[in-house]
């Protein structure tokens, strides 16, 4: 399948492309297929996130807890692992060409950059994975965009907690896997290692209905753990693209996702 044709990044409406959608549930049927048919998605913001399948870590892209869009595993960059608070070796590991997953010994704590790339929506009305220099008419291209998300997984609950140094970031001010359902936890969003206020926390990613907590002067902001088991925060921040010839923006998305405590976990 050619990329141009491949999958939007975020911030784009999905009514206005395809995308290849599948169940992790068939995922390794699934991927064998994805190139075999294409179907009409939601509008809703695609992200990313880490999921355990198979004793995997693997990373995620689109916006259903259960469901993943293929992507070219090269786009997924720039993995951290912390063990003990200590950086450990972590690998990037291509599963064919759909997927990837991240490889390390029993880390506390994981991240991750998937770089989606350049994308601008041309004359015919589709978007196409290249900068606004690869139209046919730089002129015409009405939006461009470059496209970035980064993700922080904590592993267990006993891992300090700490910035991993991404562009955006959502840093807990506790670990949050020790905490239950409903359970306050205290955030801090970062760009660039600096507080960014006025940004808006989703609570839950996959609840396209979910509360969303809006930061202070210092980035902070406070919410509640919103699901038993998975959990994933997600923020949004865009900023003007140095090179308007390439991009208008660049469209970052950052999650934090964590496993909360079950009300026996004590």
């Amino acid at each position: 399948m050619n990329e141009s044709n491949s999958h939007l990044s975020l911030f784009i409406e999905e009514k206005e492309f395809c995308m290849i959608h599948f169940s992790l549930r068939r995922l390794p049927l699934a991927l064998a297929l994805a190139g075999a048919g294409l179907l009409a998605g939601a509008a809703h913001a695609h992200g990313t996130w880490l999921a355990h399948i198979h004793g995997e870590s693997t990373v995620m892209y689109g916006h259903e807890p259960t469901d993943t869009d293929a992507y070219d595993p090269a786009k997924v960059i720039d993995a951290r692992a912390f063990k003990n608070g200590n950086a450990v070796e972590v690998k990037v590991v291509p599963q064919g060409k759909r997927y990837a997953t991240l490889e390390a010994d029993k880390p506390g704590v994981l991240g991750y950059t998937l770089r989606s790339g350049f994308w601008h929506k041309g004359q015919d009305g589709k978007w196409h994975n290249q900068p606004r220099s690869a139209a046919a008419d730089p002129a015409k291209v009405e939006k461009a965009l470059l496209g970035v998300m980064y993700s922080v997984s904590y592993q267990n609950a006993r891992e300090p907690v700490k910035p991993l140094g991404y562009a955006l970031e959502i840093v807990p001010a506790v670990n949050p896997a020790k905490l239950e359902q409903g359970d306050k936890l205290s955030v801090q969003v970062l760009y660039e290692g600096k507080p960014l206020a006025g940004a808006k926390v989703s609570v839950d990613f996959f609840d396209h209905d979910a509360d969303e907590v809006t930061t202070d002067a210092q980035g902070r902001a406070e919410l509640k753990v919103a699901r038993e088991g998975f959990n994933a925060l997600a923020v949004e921040h865009s900023v003007a693209h140095t090179d308007k010839s390439q991009a208008d923006t660049v469209s970052m998305m950052s999650s934090l996702t964590f496993e909360s405590k079950h009300d026996h976990d004590h």
